[in-house]
């Protein structure tokens, strides 16, 4: 899912082709500093197998990784980044005897929580603790599918300052209950008027989801910046508020299925104020306000305040 700590680093890590992280038999016999319970049974980890770093901006990011053996029959990978002392996002696999469990795809606080997390800026000393589900992550939906409880914690002194390159996260912000969007899915389709529309999909930790819907044409536009005003019957250009409502599950590839998804009527405006290229990708830059309403048509919330990165 989702931000700078990438699927890519998970999957070099757990096919081992990422840092050296194995651990010896004999090193697995003794205790190291930061345990992690995984149902029931503790893994001790060593200081070479965890990264934590505050980056330029006040990020907090915290990466561990294990593999038991040269053949890792069990390996662990967890990302955690914390922003405003707030936790933004966690991506943590496992996977053991060919089995890989993972966070829920949505609505991640129903099942995985942090608790006594502590940081002071000035020693920038670290700690928290964490514990929730894994599930059976699969290539498709199985509300059936197996899970395993997780906890553990970390403790860490004096953490490193890194400088990053610059790059355009794809994001979507704005001051509904503090929350950040991050991107999960980009999903062209055609219109009824058979016109592509190029929807980009973003979620929160806690099962929120926005569709930000244009046509090709919105995003080329020459005549930068463009406002468009939208409705519920607007069938493009538009932005869509969804709340998760089905049940927990991983997935490889993160399905959106409609029936999991309560839908809210929206109105409001989108501005794009840039578009321009970078190496392979098409950047967009925008603001927006939003106005959702419940299914009485009732006002939910309001934003004035809202921006966006989408990039394609």
């Amino acid at each position: 899912m989702k931000q700078i700590i990438s699927f890519f680093t998970f999957i070099l890590v757990l096919t081992g082709c990422g840092p050296e992280t194995k651990i010896k038999n004999e090193e697995q016999k003794a205790k190291g500093p930061l345990e992690v319970i995984i149902e029931n049974e503790a893994y001790n980890f060593y200081q070479k197998n965890v990264g934590v770093y505050i980056t330029e901006n006040d990020e907090i990011r915290v990466l561990i990784t294990y593999a038991e053996t040269d053949v890792p029959l069990m390996s662990y990978a967890v990302g955690f980044i914390f922003k405003n002392n707030n936790l933004s996002e966690v991506i943590m696999a496992y996977i053991k005897n060919g089995k890989t469990y993972h966070t829920a795809d949505f609505n991640l606080t129903d099942n995985f929580h942090i608790k006594n997390y502590k940081y002071d800026p000035t020693t920038r000393d670290l700690y928290f603790e964490y514990e929730g589900k894994l599930f059976e992550q699969l290539s498709e939906v199985n509300l059936n599918a197996s899970s395993i409880t997780i906890k553990g914690k970390i403790d860490q002194k004096n953490i490193e300052k890194r400088t990053e390159s610059v790059f355009h996260p794809q994001i979507a912000t704005f001051s509904y209950q503090n929350s950040t969007f991050y991107p999960v899915i980009y999903l062209p389709s055609r219109g009824k008027d058979g016109e592509w529309v190029f929807h980009h999909d973003f979620i929160t930790n806690s099962g929120d989801r926005i569709r930000f819907s244009f046509d090709q044409f919105t995003v080329n536009s020459p005549l930068l910046p463009k406002q468009y005003t939208f409705d519920e019957k607007s069938a493009k250009d538009n932005i869509t508020f969804y709340k998760f409502g089905g049940k927990p599950r991983a997935t490889v590839y993160y399905i959106i299925r409609d029936e999991d998804w309560i839908k809210y009527s929206c109105s409001g405006t989108f501005t794009i104020a840039e578009h321009f290229a970078i190496a392979d990708y098409h950047i967009t830059k925008g603001t927006f306000t939003l106005q959702v309403y419940d299914n009485n048509n009732n006002p939910l919330f309001k934003t004035e305040d809202g921006k966006f990165v989408i990039k394609q």
